[in-house]
């Protein structure tokens, strides 16, 4: 079982375990059994400072949930839509994802 949860749900730690353990419960799941999905999606034009802070947010709101069988963190220095100025052009991204 994997749970994707985005930057939404991410931004608001004070709400994070609560939405969870009620997600387990519905699907019947136990977080040893369960793989969880930071999805941060562009994070281009963040500090790689920021990111790693709402990470470390995230992880210590659910820490009291229980044991994951794996926490992995995505995001992507591609941006969700490019605008006409780049068609047919190179365009060059700092991957901020990887800092």
């Amino acid at each position: 079982m994997c749970l994707r949860l985005d930057r939404d749900e991410l931004s608001d730690p004070g709400q994070l375990p609560h939405s969870l353990n009620a997600l387990l419960a519905a699907i019947s799941a136990e977080p040893a059994n369960t793989n969880s999905l930071f999805d941060y999606r562009f994070v281009g034009r963040e500090t790689p400072e920021a990111i790693r802070a709402s990470a470390l947010e995230a992880l210590y709101a659910i820490s009291g949930i229980g044991q994951f069988r794996n926490i992995l963190l995505a995001g992507a220095s591609i941006p969700d839509r490019l605008g006409k100025q780049d068609v047919g052009k190179v365009r060059r991204e700092t991957r901020v994802e990887l800092e």
